[in-house]
């Protein structure tokens, strides 16, 4: 009987205490609302339905009238005149804390409780400089900071070790102190608009369950923090116009979804891409001082799109020769690539003659500018390899002379040279030749050999 009585005590308690709580998701929109909430609802201490603080239409000061709760399920403080949080001094626990637009707040001051979160959320709180307040702190599942523009301090997040995700958007970090012990990251890490010079703090990261995007970051210098990563769902390095580099993705060998390389003025080439096989996107686009795609003829696959635009230096596509076909690819797009003479590598031949293909080639160089040119020049059967260290011609540019340069156990047979239209100008089976009869411009060496066909790209002064 003593038992029962205990039990039904218990329940009795939990009861008045759960009871005591709003039943509905709350919106608080006054400040005499937040301080009539202890009265309303006494002894709440576990919100089990959404809380909002809401100060877009009147002047809310404080929190006081929130001190009972402990725990929560989403609280969201939002466009409030309160300098601290000290309202909230018991709070232990929250599903999603949020806090946006509280131009009042310099630190977090007054969470000196909170030891766990499920989703850290601050956005456009303008004054806020630091976390510092959140002093039991001990688990955080996910980070969200969104233009906070005056935040320069994290370094109370060093008790972290792994995430679901890390978003970090348009805040003044120069450092990512803080989170030089995370380890894993089990969804996405995103880093953007941030005054970061580099990520050395992440060092220690093993793995991305999800993507990996850095956009419009103008500072960041350097990535090889991620020589530990092997897969991604997707890639996006794009507006990192001081990044020499993509040094640091060595190891990366998958990238199921999208791998997006643009807007990165520094970039000439993509050899620290070495090891990925497949993509389902691959989109390189406004690289202005990329000039070859070196460093991808290790995919093998693209299953969906290949997009390359704009990146006005580029001069050669035959890393992509590689590519298998026929594949799942539904879409070609070369365009506005103005040095890109040659496009009539063994995949883009392929797909140039598959109907069920949406190809567009369109302002590129003379023999890649339309898909007319490239079919034209694909009818040539310039069927072999590009042999760089086997057949040497010199000098490129030329002025009169043609000259070649062969080893191994190649025997040469004939030199037949094409205009970018695909019209044979010239041919002969000597190994000097003289071109002074040619215009300038860009033609294509068509070289015979008894190992089969070469192509060789050379310019006329």
């Amino acid at each position: 009987m003593k038992n029962v009585l205990i039990i039904l005590i218990i329940f009795f308690i939990k009861s008045t205490s759960y009871g005591q709580c709003p039943s509905q998701f709350t919106i608080l929109s006054t400040q005499e609302e937040i301080d009539d909430f202890s009265q309303n609802f006494p002894n709440c201490t576990d919100l089990a339905y959404d809380l909002r603080v809401d100060g877009t239409s009147n002047q809310i000061t404080n929190l006081n009238g929130l001190s009972s709760i402990i725990t929560s399920k989403n609280i969201l403080i939002l466009y409030t005149q309160i300098a601290s949080l000290e309202g909230l001094s018991a709070l232990e626990s929250a599903e999603i804390f949020t806090l946006w637009g509280n131009q009042n707040i310099n630190t977090l001051e007054g969470l000196g409780a909170l030891n766990s979160m499920n989703s850290f959320q601050l956005y456009e709180n303008n004054n806020l400089f630091d976390l510092d307040g959140m002093d039991s702190i001990q688990s955080i599942n996910e980070i969200i900071f969104f233009e906070n523009i005056n935040l320069e301090d994290i370094s109370s997040l060093s008790i972290i070790t792994s995430l679901q995700s890390l978003i970090l958007s348009g805040n003044t970090l120069t450092d990512l102190n803080g989170l030089q012990n995370l380890v894993t990251i089990e969804n996405n890490l995103q880093i953007s608009r941030e005054n970061l010079v580099n990520i050395n703090e992440l060092s220690n990261i093993e793995s991305i369950g999800g993507s990996l995007i850095l956009t419009n970051n103008f500072y960041l210098q350097d990535i090889s923090v991620f020589e530990n990563i092997e897969i991604l769902l997707d890639l996006y390095i794009v507006n990192c116009t001081s990044l020499i580099s993509l040094k640091g993705l060595e190891r990366l060998n998958t990238v199921m979804g999208e791998l997006r390389i643009g807007f990165n003025s520094e970039i000439t080439n993509l050899s620290h891409l070495k090891n990925i096989v497949s993509v389902d996107y691959l989109d390189i686009y406004e690289n202005e001082n990329l000039t070859t795609l070196q460093g991808i003829e290790s995919i093998k696959y693209i299953e969906k799109r290949l997009f390359i635009d704009s990146n006005i230096n580029l001069t050669s596509i035959k890393a992509l020769k590689y590519l298998e076909f026929p594949s799942e690819i539904d879409e070609v797009i070369i365009i506005n690539n103005t040095n890109l003479e040659i496009c009539n590598n063994d995949f883009i031949c392929a797909v140039a003659d598959d109907p069920n293909v949406d190809k567009v080639f369109f302002n590129n160089a003379a023999g890649c500018a339309t898909i007319e040119e490239v079919e034209e020049s694909c009818s040539l059967n310039f069927d072999g390899p590009y042999i760089d260290d086997l057949i040497v011609v010199y000098p490129n540019p030329i002025s009169d002379n043609l000259n070649l340069s062969i080893v191994g156990d190649i025997n040469y047979i004939k030199t037949q040279i094409y205009s970018i239209l695909g019209m044979l100008v010239f041919e002969s089976t000597d190994k000097k030749m003289n071109l002074s009869m040619l215009d300038s411009g860009s033609y294509t060496a068509k070289l015979t050999t008894n190992k089969g066909v070469f192509l060789k790209k050379i310019i006329k002064e």
